[in-house]
């Protein structure tokens, strides 16, 4: 399976021990080998924040990036630490999970 989805076989080994969580840019094709997302279904709006980004197989810099905001942002969200959550950011975020 490492050879199939690129990664090497001892980072492979070590997401199967629960050593390590593959990167984001290995999520897309992990998902495309198996043919399903094994993931718990998000229910937050922080989970499911990255339960996309990752699906995509981008950072959390890159989507900082798209989004126009700073990385730090994209991390409060994904962790769900965000107190009070401007309008504005709920609105990007939401449009981003759903694909809008």
């Amino acid at each position: 399976m490492a050879e199939q989805i690129g990664a090497h076989y001892k980072s492979y080994d070590n997401w199967e021990q629960d050593k390590h969580e593959p990167e984001a840019r290995y999520w897309p094709a992990i998902l495309s080998f198996l043919g399903t997302d094994p993931r718990p279904e998000p229910e937050t709006l922080a989970e499911r924040i990255r339960a996309k980004r990752l699906t995509q197989g981008i950072t959390l810099r890159e989507l900082a990036r798209r989004l126009g905001v700073d990385p730090s942002t994209v991390t409060a969200w994904e962790n769900g630490t965000v107190e009070k959550p401007y309008p504005r950011f709920v609105r990007l975020f939401e449009e981003y999970v759903e694909g809008v």
